[in-house]
């Protein structure tokens, strides 16, 4: 009669019970039309599909042992809020018609929602999950509130499906959120403190606002929609619990961390707040609209006398530590010369990428190129001018082609590292400047000791000097050379053309110093 009362709408008030695993298997299994469905039981009968048409109310309720709720259908509002599950707790399957009440719930052990529908509000406002969370292939067709919730393993919300959810969070997971091939049909506000985040194939149809604190982020192949940015979460927006301070002391201060972007379209993204050090760029789609704000982190070149200090990406420094390999392979040791490169990578756990070969110069300096876009479009002069000088010592470090064009790149070649040794690509004022005293030093004693007509008699370096700064320092101005033979008139023009190249350099590099 009881079963009976149920299935035609009245409802179910254990407020405050408690209820065994035995006691449980049998009022679900009371539910169940075996008449109808008789494949339902006969597939598995310690699995229950119990119909409940009326409203549940296990407010305050203890669970003990597994609390199995599989393919139950809850036709009327379910409550749950303050309930005790002292065992497992599973829903895996279950169809909420209603809305769905976990509010300050405690999962002692692994909770389970796998394949749920939740088909209006779902709430785990302040909820406790000791265990893991499973979450995968859920559909929340309403909003859902993970306000204050507390996970103390991984959250796994593998394909699930938020079609209307424009907050979730603030929320903790200890572990791993993993929220791979999620699909978010509304612009949503995520907060997140966890230890790892990934998302390969998640889409944010309406674009996202990503806070989060301490994660190792993955976001391979995800779309980020029309607009979207990704900043670090201030902690005092999260939940508070016992251990909460000594479960992240690790990570004090330490920014949330991208590891990687590869295949995702990035165009309306906007990063902040972020160490970018270990980030894979390559494959990303939209590199070159991406805005990275000065709050980032790069990681910079080792320090050494041999290598200028600039901000690099990580697909340079692989490409380096690969060739530094290879040299030990070959001759069995280390350089003695050059700049040393540390395989000196933060990542505790590296992602599956990183296994792969180092890219090609080429493609680095396309990565580098779309960046030094991006940070032209952003007004960011500064990071545009060591992204144009990682594109063009990758450039000039590309190998050499076989059969046709291997002369044009050989001129490429030899233009772009006299480039470099005598103006640092335009960016190191000091070196055109040191070029255009070498220069001029050059041509004076050239100047001295067979410049000048015989007629002209005896001549000092001095006066040879006076006369090449005055050539080097005059592109059109008229130079008294009547003084001067066909190697002096040689010298001139040489000094007439090079003088105002290297003087323009050294400009540009100090309007770009400037402008930092």
């Amino acid at each position: 009669m009881a079963a009976q009362s149920l299935r035609s709408g009245e409802p179910l008030d254990a407020r405050g019970a408690a209820i065994s695993e035995g006691a449980l298997r049998r009022l679900l299994h009371a539910l169940t039309d075996t008449e109808h469905e008789p494949w339902l039981t006969s597939l598995d009968p310690d699995r229950s599909a119990a119909v409940i048409a009326g409203s549940v109310h296990f407010d305050n309720a203890t669970f003990s042992g597994l609390a199995d709720f599989a393919g139950v259908t809850f036709g009327a509002p379910a409550y749950f809020d303050g309930a005790t599950f002292q065992g497992s707790a599973c829903f895996e399957r279950c169809t909420f018609s209603e809305h769905a009440d976990f509010d300050e719930v405690t999962f002692s052990k692994s909770a389970t929602f796998s394949g749920a529908i939740f088909k209006d509000h779902a709430g785990f406002q302040g909820a406790s999950f000791q265990g893991a969370a499973e979450f995968d292939a859920v559909k929340f067709r309403s909003y859902v509130d993970l306000e204050n919730a507390t996970v103390a393993g991984d959250a796994n919300m593998r394909g699930a499906t938020f079609q209307l959810a424009r907050q979730v969070g603030p929320f903790v997971v200890g572990n791993h959120l993993a929220l791979d091939e999620s699909v978010f049909g509304e612009r949503v506000t995520m907060e997140v403190l966890t230890s790892r985040m990934s998302a390969w194939g998640a889409i944010f149809a309406g674009g996202v606002r990503l806070s989060i604190d301490k994660a190792d982020m993955e976001f391979d192949c995800v779309d980020f929609g029309r607009s979207a940015t990704l900043s670090r979460a201030t902690r005092s927006a999260f939940p508070v619990t016992k251990n909460r301070d000594s479960r992240w002391s690790s990570r004090a201060n330490r920014r949330p961390r991208l590891l990687t972007i590869c295949g995702a379209q990035v165009a309306s993204l906007s990063i902040s707040g972020t160490n970018l050090r270990d980030c894979s760029f390559f494959g990303a789609h939209g590199l070159e609209s991406l805005i990275v704000e000065p709050s980032c982190e790069w990681r910079h070149t080792p320090k050494s006398r041999l290598c200028i200090d600039r901000e690099i990406i990580t697909e340079e420094r692989e490409w380096h530590l690969e060739k530094e390999r290879q040299f030990r392979a070959d001759h069995g040791r280390r350089r003695r010369l050059g700049v040393r490169w540390e395989d000196d990578s933060e990542s505790e756990q590296p992602h599956e990428n990183r296994d792969n070969d180092p890219l090609r110069p080429g493609q680095i300096a396309a990565l580098y190129r779309a960046l030094r876009k991006a940070s032209e479009d952003n007004n960011d002069q500064a990071g545009a001018s060591d992204f144009y000088y990682g594109e063009m010592e990758m450039r000039r470090r590309m190998s050499i082609p076989a059969g046709r064009g291997r002369w044009r790149a050989h001129f490429d070649r030899a233009v772009i590292g006299a480039y470099w040794l005598l103006a640092g690509y335009g960016l190191r004022a000091w070196r055109s400047l040191a070029t255009l005293a070498a220069v001029v030093l050059g041509a004076s004693v050239i100047l001295w000791k067979a410049g000048f007509r015989d007629s002209v008699g005896p001549t000092t370096l001095w006066h040879a000097g006076r006369v090449a700064v005055a050539s080097a320092t005059s592109l059109v101005r008229p130079v008294d050379d009547s003084e001067l033979n066909g190697v002096g008139f040689g010298v001139e023009i040489a000094l007439r053309f090079a003088g105002p190249v290297l003087l323009t350099l050294s400009a540009l590099a100090v309007r770009a110093r400037i402008k930092r």
